[in-house]
């Protein structure tokens, strides 16, 4: 709901469980008011203030002011003596900033001016309040949702704010979306003059909050090791996470952040998240000031950007989403999750669950022989899988689609090398100088999809290979970064519009072959993680985690990746022991036990699994497709944290939305001698009802020669045993974790009974339930 109070005006953003209030300064722009627990509507916050007073700034009677920039920022203060005004524009918590007069922080946008100036002036001139959300022309938006995701309530406001004398307008756009407790910033920069200007900054998202002592939690890792969670106390000064490779990730980063504050945990506490639809450099930052205000801001990265924005032209920043959570970092994740389930990924997939893929990838690499990939298929159609996927090669879907599977295809349009038939025929397609020798990465370098003519022939060329292949998936890679960042295409006055022409052009094509293959499933992935983002997710409703398969790894990598993005979203796969990226050993169960708390698959030499491994490897198959839609539609929780040692465990759960089933994955990377009392509490579930606790537990880990009462004895020292127990003791005094070295006591451990794993699946029984 969005409420305008015309004193000021004010304007009060309401959702299901928050309040978003800002009102219109006296130097014409927005200042923040208030952003965070849900206020009465109806009132007025004004006097929550949107400036820090200060006693050293010289009491000035109205309208009188000895520095100069100080009066256009506050003609009268809010506070108890209207006729004085002692602030300046630093002080002020702004809800969008200018540059260049008074406010000395980061600035929400930046425009030089036809004279070389960056100064700009503008007011508010006027506000819309419009039902819905509206689409981005060439951007991935979100939506109102539809079916059982529908909110009808959603409505947008628009405000113009207009510089008169640089002939520029700024329209700031919040959607609201009262069912996922989300607000939707975006803004547009039009230019109505004659004289075009130069855009160097425009952030999609610009706020400041009051002082607090914030936590900022983020995302950071490398290749093999992406999406890490980190959490680091907010100190004085600017904390800017971003990329400047031509993706959102680069591995190294995540457009992702959070503010909480310093007590906050899973369950309790004040969360502030943000994140963009967006898939090229970003910028995610917070910048604390003297006066410990926070200025939270996410955007298109400034660094070498530059956008002429010509007489009657229009340029359009990608959206953020502001979600905030009294219920702690589970709250914040539910709502990232929903908003992401119900109102971004693409709509043919939102109520589907992922199918089950098998990825040749690790079982072959390069070597692609026609004969071995049938067999292969053959095996993993009789262990579960439901599309084989040629991670690089050549289709043979008709015999696949015999065997019951669906075809799919390892794409990478963004790439070319020198020795082939589009390099030598289309040499300026390439990004690069000629003043130097472009760099190359893996033999390959980028295809400059700034340039549509390069758009239109990648759609040409796939959209014929998807027809006669009849393909129902594809994994689109895109395994290098940017570097030499020219374009032939553009001018030289516009080579900084590369990145995000580039940018656009991806989208085009990934809109293009979704209109043209509407049941297409496309995987997105960048040599691994390197492109996990909100942008792609609108046509590709998952991407590939990480390039690491290895089930220890992955706990960190799954982890952190869910604070932002749900399961599903999440491309998982068993492979094979020991791991081709980290030589790690593990049983069939510990990597299936990672990898089905996701969208499951795998990929190994399927000829050279043992028979235990592939009978394995079908039951878990079988297991994940009775809970894909648990994984896919429930509510994650985050029971214990994967941290140093590793001896330490970690533990989460997902619980349908209806509180009637559940899967909880329990995790031990190393034993510990005499181990210390453990128990984990369960979270989501119905404290009135019963529910049935059964175990699954790996007999790859015993000896072959075990025999059957001695595993029913171990299982019992294990487990305690199956039961039946109440949802109210499992979330408040949890399950007891019984140490794990009855299978060393009773003699029976089949190798190390390291990397272990619980998996515990609850069921409610019904007539028990309210």
């Amino acid at each position: 709901m969005i409420e305008v109070l015309n004193d000021g005006p004010e304007f009060h953003l309401t959702t299901a469980g928050s309040s978003y209030i800002f009102t219109i300064l006296p130097n014409g722009l927005p200042g923040s008011l208030h952003y965070g627990g849900k206020l009465s509507l109806e009132k007025s916050y004004r006097g929550l203030g949107a400036y820090a007073p200060s006693r050293y700034v010289p009491i000035c009677e109205k309208n009188q002011f000895p520095w100069g920039f100080l009066s256009d920022v506050a003609k009268v203060s809010w506070n108890a003596n209207p006729a004085l005004a002692s602030l300046s524009a630093s002080r002020v918590r702004m809800e969008y900033s200018s540059a260049g007069r008074g406010d000395f922080r980061t600035p929400s946008f930046l425009v030089r001016l036809a004279d070389g100036t960056c100064v700009t002036q503008f007011r508010y001139s006027s506000h819309t309040v419009n039902p819905g959300l509206p689409l981005l022309q060439d951007l991935p938006c979100l939506d109102t949702g539809s079916g059982r995701w529908a909110d009808s309530r959603a409505e947008t406001l628009s405000i113009l704010f207009i510089d008169e004398a640089a002939g520029l307008e700024l329209r700031l756009m919040w959607g609201v979306l009262p069912n996922r407790d989300a607000i939707i910033r975006w803004a547009e920069i039009s230019n109505r003059g004659k004289s075009g200007v130069e855009l160097l900054s425009l952030m999609s998202l610009s706020i400041d909050l009051p002082p607090n002592g914030y936590d900022l939690i983020f995302l950071q890792g490398s290749v093999n090791r992406e999406r890490n969670f980190c959490r680091a106390t907010l100190t004085p000064g600017r904390h800017v996470i971003g990329s400047s490779g031509g993706t959102s990730g680069s591995w190294w980063h995540n457009p992702f952040f959070a503010l909480c504050d310093s007590l906050t945990s899973e369950t309790s506490g004040r969360v502030w998240g943000f994140n963009l639809v967006y898939s090229g450099n970003f910028f995610s930052g917070a910048e604390v000031d003297p006066f410990g205000v926070v200025r939270a801001q996410m955007g298109i990265s400034p660094d070498m950007f530059r956008w002429i924005v010509g007489p009657g032209e229009t340029f359009t920043s990608p959206q953020a989403v502001c979600v905030y959570s009294p219920h702690g970092l589970s709250g914040l994740t539910h709502r990232m999750h929903d908003l992401t389930r119900g109102n971004l990924l693409a709509p043919a997939w939102r109520d589907r669950s992922m199918p089950v893929v098998y990825n040749s990838w690790e079982g072959n690499y390069f070597d692609i022989e026609t004969e071995k990939i049938r067999k292969q298929a053959r095996i993993a159609a009789q262990v579960g899988a439901e599309i084989f996927v040629i991670d690089d090669g050549w289709p043979i879907s008709e015999e696949l689609a015999g065997m019951g599977l669906g075809m799919g295809l390892w794409f990478e349009p963004e790439m070319v090398s020198e020795d082939s038939e589009l390099f030598r025929a289309h040499p300026g397609y390439r990004i690069g100088t000629s003043r130097y020798s472009p760099l190359p990465s893996r033999n390959q370098y980028v295809l400059d999809f700034s340039n549509p003519a390069v758009v239109d022939l990648m759609f040409e060329s796939m959209s014929k290979l998807i027809s006669e292949s009849r393909l129902s998936y594809i994994k689109w890679d895109m395994n290098r970064m940017m570097s030499d960042f020219y374009s032939t295409f553009l001018p030289a006055d516009r080579q900084g519009e590369l990145f995000h022409r580039y940018m656009l052009g991806v989208y085009r094509l990934y809109a293009r072959l979704s209109e043209a293959f509407p049941t297409l499933l496309i995987e997105s992935c960048a040599s691994g993680g390197g492109r996990f983002d909100l942008g792609l997710l609108r046509w590709a409703p998952m991407a590939w985690a990480s390039d690491n398969t290895d089930p220890i790894s992955r706990i960190g990598i799954q982890y952190g990746t869910s604070f932002a993005y749900p399961l599903r979203t999440m491309s998982a796969h068993f492979s094979a022991s020991p791991n081709h990226q980290v030589a790690r050993v593990t049983r069939p169960g510990m990597r299936a036990s990672v990898a089905i708390f996701a969208s499951y698959g795998f990929e190994l030499d399927l000829l050279a699994a043992s028979r235990q491994e592939l009978e394995a490897l079908a039951g878990w198959t079988a297991f994940y497709k009775e809970v894909r839609d648990l994984v896919a539609h429930g509510n994650f929780f985050r029971l214990a944290a994967p941290s140093e040692p590793p001896s330490s465990q970690c533990a989460w759960l997902v619980v349908s939305p209806d509180g009637a089933e559940a899967l909880c994955g329990i995790y031990f990377p190393l034993q510990l001698p005499d181990p210390p009392f453990r128990s984990i509490r369960l979270a989501g579930l119905d404290p009135r009802a019963s529910y049935s606790l059964a175990f699954q537990y790996d007999s790859g880990k015993l000896k072959e020669s075990t025999p059957p009462e001695a595993v029913s004895r171990v299982r019992s020292l294990l487990f305690a045993r199956d039961r039946t127990t109440g949802g109210d003791e499992l979330m408040e005094a949890g399950i007891l974790i019984d140490d794990n070295l009855p299978w060393i006591r009773e003699g029976l451990l089949s190798g190390s009974a390291d990397f272990d794993y619980l998996l515990c699946r609850l069921q409610r029984i019904d007539n028990q339930s309210p």
